[in-house]
């Protein structure tokens, strides 16, 4: 997906990827601290200013979260989805 303001300049643009295009130290993290969890979908966000950030989303006892880290893979935040309750299914 690309994001536009409102005059037109681009703000951001999304990718998905898959799991084995994502920093190993992504994955590191991922297996540490989600070892349980079902991964829903994987991103990269490329803003205006060329900055990389990876979106990942996970579900974890039926509720979405989305963790952020950086273009080297470091975490950088968490952020709860409003959600309601999904299936650990694909």
């Amino acid at each position: 997906s690309v994001s536009y303001d409102a005059s037109g300049k681009l703000l951001e643009t999304e990718t998905a990827i898959k799991q084995a295009e994502l920093p190993k130290a992504v994955t590191d993290y991922l297996n540490t601290n989600y070892k349980a969890a079902n991964i829903k979908e994987i991103e990269k966000t490329v803003d205006a200013n060329k900055v990389v950030t990876y979106e990942v989303e996970i579900l974890v006892g039926g509720k979405k979260t989305e963790l952020v880290f950086d273009s080297n893979g470091k975490f950088i935040k968490q952020e709860k989805e409003d959600n309601e309750k999904e299936t650990d299914e694909k």
